[in-house]
């Protein structure tokens, strides 16, 4: 059976307390706890960004904070010649013609 995975952010915040009070590594501390490294994680990132997910209003407060400049520059397409070549094998025992197909 798979190991735990975190359940809201006060569940989150007591795992949280506990792994750094032991003094251990998140992953050591989790695995030791039967509880979900990647949950935790996640978890813990979220809340050192200051997100705690409660209300609808202070996501979208942080979301407008967060905003940063994108650039979107068209990219530099380098065509490259495609080649195919058929190569047709003909064998006395058999009538029939073997075609194999390379595409470089």
């Amino acid at each position: 059976m798979g190991a735990r995975k975190i359940q809201d952010e006060n569940d989150a915040r007591e795992c949280i307390a506990r792994m750094k009070k032991s003094g251990l590594a998140l992953a050591h501390w989790a695995r030791s706890a039967g509880i979900d490294g990647r949950s935790l994680h996640a978890w813990n990132v979220n809340l050192a960004r200051g997100g705690s997910g409660s209300s609808h209003k202070t996501r979208q407060a942080l979301a407008v904070r967060r905003v940063k400049l994108v650039e979107l520059v068209p990219m530099a397409v380098s065509r490259v010649p495609r080649y195919v070549m058929q190569v047709s094998l003909q064998s006395k025992l058999t009538p029939s013609s073997t075609r194999q197909r390379f595409v470089g």
